[in-house]
């Protein structure tokens, strides 16, 4: 192949779309929308069949395997390309590869998950590599890719319905009692019960059940699927606050809103998806009356009569680090300069950088095979809405745009939303680049210029997240994955209309999708200090995306 990996590693791609990670891949496969699960299935079933499970670590470390075997019966090559729509010898072909390897590693993001199933899907992925014996090597194992930059982070240290930090529940009796006893408070203080989630936040305001609310550097009103309901419950509310580093779309809702800043402007942490805590360091003082998120919430719970007395972040990471067992460690010494560790710690400071080498976090130390059915996916394509809208991100912005859409060069490289149609399906309606459609679900209707690709195929479209006002989600719907209320983003049946205007092509000439990339073995920043226009910084180079 013209683009060889680093290391002479095999890369299969499962995804709709040819995007550039599929066109390096040694094998791409486009399963239908939310039909992951069944793959997945159909290769552990052909893992057992053919010799390729690795028995002696399901008998050392795995326990149910003969009851997830039994599981299995249904999934066959045969049925796996009935429902996904892959080939069966494609099927067959990614499964020898995987079969055969020394060591497998699965990475997953929202294309997984978001799914009216896609917890099922993320379970299925786990219980191929406990198959193939791909856990507690180097090489191995799933690696969930977050969205953001601290989703790993925010997650390990409490902002979740059901965990106390450290991933202690808050069900458990005991986690209720160390953690009151920590804070001082009376263990009464404390729920055993689950809190709300962002799902069941929301659809409780729209519903009347929440009557405030107070939200921290999220963009609620465009990110969160269904944005005719969101507004309306937020339209609804009694009281909400908004924190965050601009005046987003979700703070034009709020009664007050809380100038916060962003990392340059504070010192704290991040944790990625492999579990490694990293320390960013304050460049800047905060900008007019912002404040780091940790000072404001301190302050707030002050007026409120609860003194916390934090003066600095390390303060907050030292007392948690106190109680929760998997910080325990962990410091902003030992983070000082470009060190890094991953929990779970030991008290003297002692790091985990691969998990699961000798025992998984469960009562004996064994993983569970876990048994899985297919079921279908909560929305699907029928007579009226018969395309599929699949959707996500672009190289070019991230998220809502209130952070990358302030300038104009990164808008100059695409500067309009758009919906990408296979040639197929362009060929069949008479669409060409440029030509305006009306893109219609069961909740509303977008109208864009198409782009006429490959990248998408069949009765398949895709449109970028980041553009638009109200913006995708007045299409995507409230149906969810009832076991982590995911919304099902990925899951949107549309009609498509033909309207009679045409305009120019929607991604300039020279955007990089309409070049032939070259591949290379890496970075070579050093070639740009020697061209001629190039200026050292401080100076401001006036094209700099030029280099």
């Amino acid at each position: 192949k013209a683009q060889k990996k680093h290391r002479g590693q095999k890369w299969v791609v499962f995804d709709p779309r040819k995007h550039e990670m599929a066109e390096r891949a040694d094998i791409h496969l486009r399963p239908k929308a939310s039909t992951d699960m069944v793959w997945a299935s159909a290769l552990s079933r052909y893992m057992f069949e053919h010799g390729y499970a690795d028995q002696e670590f399901l008998d050392a470390r795995v326990n149910q395997i003969e009851e997830y075997k039994q599981s299995l019966e249904p999934f066959t090559m045969d049925f796996a390309a009935q429902i996904t729509g892959i080939e069966k010898e494609k099927l067959i072909e990614a499964a020898e590869l995987i079969g055969q390897a020394k060591s497998v590693c699965l990475l997953w993001a929202m294309g997984i998950t978001q799914h009216s199933h896609g917890s099922d899907t993320s379970t299925a992925l786990s219980n191929l590599l406990l198959v193939t014996g791909n856990y507690g090597r180097p090489g191995t194992g799933g690696y969930p890719m977050r969205g953001h930059n601290n989703v790993q982070g925010a997650s390990d240290f409490g902002c979740l319905k059901n965990m106390y930090p450290g991933y202690e529940k808050v069900t458990e009796e005991k986690n209720r009692d160390k953690w009151a006893k920590a804070w001082g408070v009376p263990k009464e203080k404390l729920s055993l019960e689950k809190g709300n989630d962002n799902f069941t936040m929301v659809k409780g305001a729209d519903e009347g059940s929440v009557k405030a609310m107070f939200i921290i550097g999220e963009e609620t009103a465009f990110s969160d699927a269904d944005s005719t309901s969101v507004h309306s419950g937020f339209e609804s509310l009694d009281f909400m606050v908004v924190q965050d580093i601009f005046m987003s779309r979700t703070a034009e809702f709020a009664d007050v809103v809380l100038p916060a800043s962003p990392s340059v402007e504070k010192d704290g942490t991040f944790t990625n998806t492999e579990r490694r805590i990293q320390r960013f360091y304050q460049v800047l003082p905060p900008l007019g009356d912002s404040r780091p998120d940790w000072q404001i919430l301190t302050d707030l719970a002050k007026r409120m009569g609860y003194d916390w007395g934090y003066t600095h972040p390390s303060q907050i990471m030292d007392e948690a680090a106190s109680i929760a067992t998997m910080f325990q460690g962990v410091s902003y010494e030992r983070l000082e300069g470009w060190q890094s560790l991953f929990w779970p710690m030991q008290s003297d400071g002692s790091t985990t950088p691969l998990l699961y080498t000798e025992r998984f976090h469960t009562d004996d130390g064994k993983a569970v095979l876990f048994p899985l059915e297919w079921k279908a996916p909560a929305e699907a394509a029928d007579s009226e809405y018969d395309i599929m809208l699949d959707n996500g991100r672009m190289l070019e912005q991230f998220q809502s745009t209130n952070q990358t859409g302030r300038g104009p060069r990164i808008w100059s490289q695409a500067p309009n939303w758009f919906v990408e149609v296979s040639p197929e399906l362009a060929a069949e309606r008479g669409i060409e680049d440029g030509t305006w459609v009306r893109v219609t679900s069961r909740r509303g209707s977008v109208e864009v210029r198409a782009t006429v690709t490959d990248r998408v195929a069949g009765n398949t479209l895709f449109m970028p997240i980041h553009q638009g006002k109200p913006g995708l989600n007045l299409l995507t719907g409230e149906h969810h994955d009832p076991d982590v209320n995911t919304p099902a983003y990925k899951e949107t049946a549309v009609k498509l209309e033909v309207l009679p205007e045409k305009g120019e092509p929607p991604l300039p000439s020279n955007n990089f999708r309409n070049a032939h990339r070259t591949p290379n073995d890496g970075v070579p920043v050093e070639v740009k200090w020697y061209r001629e226009d190039y200026v050292e910084p401080p100076a401001q180079a006036p094209h700099p995306e030029r280099f």
